[in-house]
């Protein structure tokens, strides 16, 4: 983030993928120069800090130092886990709703409080319709993303779910469910169905509140719940 905001990386970013460059055989820094000018066109051309966020790390000095291959991870110099008593998710994916919170706080001291809309935010599971992790998760991120916002004056102007529907997942392909809404990949026509997640969500927009008491019947009485095809 840092060059469209500040002009430039990082000193330590620029020392360290220059000095790894070095030990790796390159005539030059991996990390491209900038010239003044580009800097200048560069600095403060965003319109809002677009982000992503699933889950957080915990982090020590390290990195894969046995090799010379060049590798985001060996440029980071740390190694990256999430201890056995964070609550399990699905996959990679553990449950951290705290960390939303915390990354926020980074993003406003650290850049001057831009203004933020959280463009990914998810929990995929085997594409149960009664996805009451799904809520859990979603409720309790939204918990936090509120604190951040009320409660530490982060600049977030919006939310978005990640996702409407489920989904390819890179490597996961179509295994990993994302989805407010299931979608049958078995069938030709794809038939999509309103998960349990779906109708807590509504309800949040609608109301502009976090109901942890809100848990309608499903499948509703007065509705199939399938959405399109």
């Amino acid at each position: 983030m840092s060059p469209i905001i500040e002009g430039d990386y990082p000193e330590l970013i620029k020392t360290v993928v220059a000095q790894n460059s070095e030990e790796e055989g390159l005539s030059k820094s991996r990390l491209p120069d900038f010239t003044d000018e580009e800097k200048a066109m560069m600095k403060g051309s965003y319109d809002f800090v677009a982000l992503n966020y699933y889950t957080s790390y915990q982090c020590t000095p390290g990195g894969d130092w046995s090799s010379k291959i060049s590798s985001f991870y060996r440029d980071i110099k740390v190694d990256c886990s999430q201890p056995d008593d964070w609550e399990p998710g699905s996959g990679w994916l553990r449950y951290t709703p705290w960390g939303m919170q915390k990354i926020l706080n980074y993003i406003k001291d650290r850049y001057g409080n831009p203004p933020v809309i959280i463009t990914e935010n998810g929990y995929s599971d085997g594409g149960e319709l009664k996805d009451e992790a799904r809520v859990k998760y979603h409720r309790s991120y939204l918990d936090y993303l509120l604190n951040a916002v009320l409660d530490d004056k982060c600049n977030v102007f919006g939310y978005t779910a990640w996702s409407f529907l489920d989904d390819f997942e890179w490597s996961a392909g179509y295994l990993a469910k994302f989805g407010l809404m299931h979608v049958d990949f078995n069938d030709d026509a794809r038939p999509r169905t309103r998960k349990y997640s779906s109708y807590i969500y509504e309800h949040i927009i609608a109301t502009r509140q976090i109901d942890w008491d809100y848990n309608p019947d499903f499948p509703p009485t007065n509705d199939a719940g399938v959405v399109g095809s």
